[in-house]
């Protein structure tokens, strides 16, 4: 479900790769989780923007997160990411 929000499917567990989805516009990794630290997701979101970065051609890098007694999914991203998303650079652009 949290792969469709980008209009693509998950891939199947236990792949190997970094990532659970790849749309060719987003790449992502979904987090079912109880509880988790802003440091850990700031971790994961780092992560995923290197990685989107870094493929060819480059991808915004994203983490969904979904609480397991939750109904919410939370879609995060790095500012960099933010920016290369809606075309901004810099500061003075925003």
């Amino acid at each position: 479900m949290a792969a469709a929000l980008f209009g693509t499917r998950r891939k199947p567990a236990n792949t190997g790769g970094p990532a659970d989805f790849d749309s060719g516009t987003f790449v992502g990794q979904v987090k079912f989780v109880r509880a988790m630290g802003l440091a850990e997701l700031e971790r994961e979101a780092l992560a995923m923007e290197a990685l989107g970065f870094r493929l060819s051609p480059p991808r915004i890098g994203v983490v969904v997160v979904k609480r397991k007694r939750g109904k919410t999914q939370l879609v995060v991203l790095t500012e960099a990411a933010w920016r290369e998303m809606n075309g901004t650079t810099s500061e003075s652009d925003v």
